[in-house]
């Protein structure tokens, strides 16, 4: 298992996944826009997305898509 950053934009209800360590070298950890970012453990990036997709105001897996909007 792996350390993921997930968020759901409630908007559009995209989930977004960043690995963990890759946010922090960001600031993540530091800085406003990485508050309402939460941690999941997963497989993969997209072991990470798909339980991301279980949060409040997310699309279902099957209609996320790389890169954006289906």
């Amino acid at each position: 298992m792996a350390e993921y950053m997930v968020l759901c934009n409630q908007h559009s209800g995209s989930v977004f996944v960043k690995e963990r360590e890759f946010f922090i070298s960001q600031g993540g950890d530091k800085e406003d826009w990485g508050r309402n970012w939460i941690l999941i453990e997963a497989d993969s990036i997209e072991g990470a997305r798909e339980k991301g997709c279980n949060l409040p105001g997310a699309r279902p897996y099957h209609r996320q898509a790389k890169g954006g909007e289906p």
